[in-house]
Protein backbone atom coordinates (compact mmCIF):
# COMPACT_ATOMS: atom_id res chain seq x y z
CA UNK A 1 0.00 0.00 0.00
CA UNK A 2 2.79 2.41 0.91
CA UNK A 3 4.60 1.55 -2.32
CA UNK A 4 1.49 2.37 -4.38
CA UNK A 5 1.08 5.74 -2.60
CA UNK A 6 4.77 6.56 -3.16
CA UNK A 7 4.47 5.74 -6.87
CA UNK A 8 1.33 7.87 -7.21
CA UNK A 9 2.81 10.89 -5.41
CA UNK A 10 6.10 10.54 -7.32
CA UNK A 11 4.28 10.37 -10.66
CA UNK A 12 2.18 13.41 -9.76
CA UNK A 13 5.27 15.45 -8.85
CA UNK A 14 7.03 14.38 -12.07
CA UNK A 15 3.99 15.37 -14.15
CA UNK A 16 3.78 18.72 -12.34
CA UNK A 17 7.45 19.42 -13.07
CA UNK A 18 6.99 18.58 -16.75
CA UNK A 19 3.92 20.80 -17.09
CA UNK A 20 5.58 23.73 -15.30
CA UNK A 21 8.66 23.41 -17.54
CA UNK A 22 6.49 23.52 -20.65
CA UNK A 23 4.53 26.48 -19.30
CA UNK A 24 7.74 28.45 -18.67
CA UNK A 25 8.97 27.67 -22.20
CA UNK A 26 5.97 29.40 -23.80
CA UNK A 27 6.72 32.80 -25.41
CA UNK A 28 5.59 35.61 -23.15
CA UNK A 29 3.95 38.77 -24.40
CA UNK A 30 5.24 42.11 -23.05
CA UNK A 31 3.21 43.72 -20.27
CA UNK A 32 2.48 46.71 -22.49
CA UNK A 33 3.07 46.33 -26.21
CA UNK A 34 5.13 49.10 -27.70
CA UNK A 35 4.16 50.63 -31.02
CA UNK A 36 5.69 49.05 -34.12
CA UNK A 37 8.49 51.18 -35.55
CA UNK A 38 9.00 51.58 -39.28
CA UNK A 39 11.85 53.29 -41.12
CA UNK A 40 12.95 56.78 -40.00
CA UNK A 41 16.56 55.83 -39.33
CA UNK A 42 19.18 58.52 -39.07
CA UNK A 43 22.68 57.60 -40.28
CA UNK A 44 24.39 59.52 -37.45
CA UNK A 45 22.43 57.82 -34.70
CA UNK A 46 22.06 54.37 -36.24
CA UNK A 47 18.72 53.63 -34.59
CA UNK A 48 15.06 54.34 -35.20
CA UNK A 49 13.23 57.46 -34.17
CA UNK A 50 9.77 56.86 -32.74
CA UNK A 51 7.14 59.28 -34.03
CA UNK A 52 5.01 58.73 -30.89
CA UNK A 53 7.17 58.85 -27.77
CA UNK A 54 5.81 57.52 -24.48
CA UNK A 55 5.20 59.84 -21.54
CA UNK A 56 6.27 58.01 -18.36
CA UNK A 57 6.95 58.98 -14.75
CA UNK A 58 10.21 57.87 -13.13
CA UNK A 59 9.38 55.53 -10.26
CA UNK A 60 12.94 54.59 -9.22
CA UNK A 61 16.39 56.11 -9.74
CA UNK A 62 19.83 54.79 -8.85
CA UNK A 63 20.78 57.78 -6.66
CA UNK A 64 23.15 59.12 -9.32
CA UNK A 65 20.57 60.94 -11.44
CA UNK A 66 19.70 57.99 -13.68
CA UNK A 67 16.13 56.70 -13.75
CA UNK A 68 16.04 52.90 -13.89
CA UNK A 69 12.27 52.21 -13.67
CA UNK A 70 9.26 54.16 -14.91
CA UNK A 71 5.51 53.86 -14.61
CA UNK A 72 3.00 54.59 -17.37
CA UNK A 73 -0.45 56.15 -17.04
CA UNK A 74 -1.91 52.63 -16.70
CA UNK A 75 0.31 51.92 -13.67
CA UNK A 76 2.53 49.31 -15.34
CA UNK A 77 6.24 49.57 -14.61
CA UNK A 78 9.04 49.42 -17.21
CA UNK A 79 12.80 49.11 -16.99
CA UNK A 80 14.25 52.26 -18.58
CA UNK A 81 17.48 54.20 -19.05
CA UNK A 82 16.80 57.83 -18.12
CA UNK A 83 19.96 59.96 -17.95
CA UNK A 84 19.54 63.09 -15.83
CA UNK A 85 16.13 62.07 -14.45
CA UNK A 86 15.28 61.54 -10.78
CA UNK A 87 12.38 59.71 -9.17
CA UNK A 88 9.01 61.46 -9.61
CA UNK A 89 10.01 63.35 -12.77
CA UNK A 90 8.05 63.07 -16.02
CA UNK A 91 10.00 61.74 -19.00
CA UNK A 92 9.63 61.35 -22.74
CA UNK A 93 10.66 57.79 -23.64
CA UNK A 94 11.37 55.95 -26.88
CA UNK A 95 11.44 52.16 -27.24
CA UNK A 96 14.63 51.24 -29.12
CA UNK A 97 13.86 47.52 -29.15
CA UNK A 98 16.32 46.27 -26.54
CA UNK A 99 16.18 49.35 -24.31
CA UNK A 100 13.72 52.14 -23.49
CA UNK A 101 15.62 55.47 -23.59
CA UNK A 102 14.16 58.42 -21.67
CA UNK A 103 14.86 62.13 -21.48
CA UNK A 104 13.36 64.74 -19.17
CA UNK A 105 10.04 66.00 -20.53
CA UNK A 106 10.17 69.57 -21.74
Amino acid sequence: MLRNMTKTVGSAIAALCLVSTLAMAQPQSPSQPMTQQHGNTTPQQGHRQDANPLLLTCSRDNGKGVCVAARGSDGKEFVVNGEGVKSGATMTCVDRGSVVDCKPAS
